[in-house]
Parts: C-alpha cells; sequence; structure tokens
C-alpha cells in the first residue's frame, strides 16, 4: 500500500486500514523467513530443511482445491525458463492465496488459472465468476499479501472485474521488463549503467 493511500484510508475506514497495515506485515514477516530459509539451503553447512513450494507444485495445489469442490481449469503457457528461487515461491503463494479468496468469499461456479512462462519471469491468471469486492480494490488481506509478494520481486498484481469475471493478475512491471532486457538486476545497476554510458551527468536527478 503507497503511504498516500494509507493515509487516506486511515482517515476514512480506520479499521479497514488497520486491517491492511496488519495484514501487510505478516506478509513481510512471510517473505523474511522464507527468504531465511532459501538462504539456508544455499549455505553448504545448513541442516536438511523442509522444501518450499515451486511452481511446479501447482498441479497438486489445483487438485486439493479441487477436491475441496471448486471447480477449477488449470493451463500453461509457454516454455518453463529459470526464474529465482523467491520468483518461484512467490508465485505459487499468489495462486495459493487467490484460491482461498475465490473458496472463501466468491462462490464461484467456475475458476480458471492460467501460468504464463518466460524465459525469466512468470505471468499469472486467476479468473473466477464469483462475487465481486463492493468497491475497486477491495480485496481483502489475501490481495494485499499478493500484491506485497509480487512487489518484492518487480512485479504488480491488479484485481479488476472483466465482464462477468472477476481477474487477479500478476505481471512483470514495465521497468522491470526494461532492466531485464538489458541484463539489469535492479535499480541501482541501472544507474550505473546509465552513468558509464553516458545517459545522464552527475547531478542529474532524474534517476534518483
Amino acid at each position: 500500500m503507497q503511504a498516500g493511500a494509507a493515509e487516506e484510508l486511515v482517515l476514512i475506514e480506520p479499521q479497514t486500514a488497520r486491517d491492511h497495515i496488519a495484514a501487510a506485515r505478516r506478509t513481510a514477516r512471510e517473505a523474511l523467513t522464507e527468504m531465511r530459509h532459501v538462504l539456508d539451503v544455499l549455505r553448504d553447512e545448513a541442516p536438511a530443511l523442509a522444501p518450499q513450494p515451486t511452481l511446479d507444485r501447482l498441479p497438486d495445489l489445483v487438485d486439493e482445491v479441487r477436491a475441496a469442490g471448486l471447480a477449477v481449469e488449470f493451463t500453461t503457457t509457454g516454455t518453463r525458463g529459470t526464474v529465482s528461487a523467491g520468483v518461484d515461491l512467490a508465485g505459487y503463494r499468489i495462486v495459493q492465496e487467490a484460491l482461498t479468496n475465490v473458496r472463501r468469499h466468491a462462490n464461484a461456479a467456475r475458476t480458471s488459472v492460467t501460468v504464463g512462462y518466460e524465459p525469466r519471469w512468470i505471468d499469472l491468471e486467476i479468473r473466477n465468476d464469483g462475487v465481486r469486492p463492493e468497491r475497486p480494490g477491495d480485496g481483502g488481506q489475501g490481495l494485499v499479501g499478493m500484491r506485497e509478494r509480487a512487489r518484492l520481486y518487480g512485479g504488480s498484481v491488479q484485481a479488476a472485474a472483466d465482464g462477468d469475471d472477476f481477474v487477479v493478475r500478476a505481471v512483470k512491471t514495465h521497468v522491470s521488463r526494461v532492466l531485464m532486457k538489458l541484463g539489469l538486476r535492479d535499480r541501482v545497476q541501472a544507474v550505473v549503467y546509465a552513468y558509464e554510458h553516458g545517459l545522464v551527468t552527475p547531478g542529474d536527478d532524474e534517476l534518483v
């Protein structure tokens, strides 16, 4: 949640603001725990840890949701590329949270999950024909968590009506796509690249 939007929400709907802040904190704690897990796995001396779910586990997740009574169609496009462990885990968690929201709140007759594989990224779409949030942007604490997870890895989550359906999409942001094409990991590398190639000069404020 952006600071300006959070401040406005505190004034208008304080309880909703508190719920969103609590959800963001919980997601941040979960992300830190997952990051520590990834780092531990990379250490030679790390003890054996329970494996974290990845995108390859999505068919199992969908089967579990179907067994719980929700009709879900699962499809993939593209070829599975190499993504970081963080993106792999975040993608799984976003789909998991979206399906949980559908089960709890949407009363949907049909739901679909589409995973679009790109060489170094994934696009996710979770679509259902159930009940929409009453106001634009109302997605509950689960949506806040999905957005925070995507943001950590340069992505974004949009949730909106599409015809008779309600759709949650997780995609790579425009800036992150540009960085990827240039072979840059983050904005810091982008600043260095810009100076080295004469795109900006010391004192410019555009990249700050």
